[in-house]
C-alpha cells in the first residue's frame, strides 16, 4: 500500500541523460519486460505537492 501521495502539477524540466546504452545496468531486465529500445537513464527536476 502506497503511502505517500504525489501530485506533479507541472512537467519535468533540466533532463538530461546521465547513462545509455551499455552504462544502464538495468538493461537487460528493461528489455525482458518491455522490449528493446533506446533505454537512457535520465534525470530531471518537477514540482511536487
Amino acid at each position: 500500500m502506497a503511502r505517500y501521495r504525489f501530485e506533479f502539477p507541472e512537467k519535468t524540466y533540466a533532463i538530461e541523460t546521465i547513462a545509455r546504452g551499455t552504462g544502464v545496468k538495468v538493461r537487460r531486465y528493461l528489455e525482458q519486460a518491455y522490449g528493446r529500445g533506446r533505454w537512457r537513464k535520465m534525470k530531471g527536476k518537477a514540482v511536487i505537492r
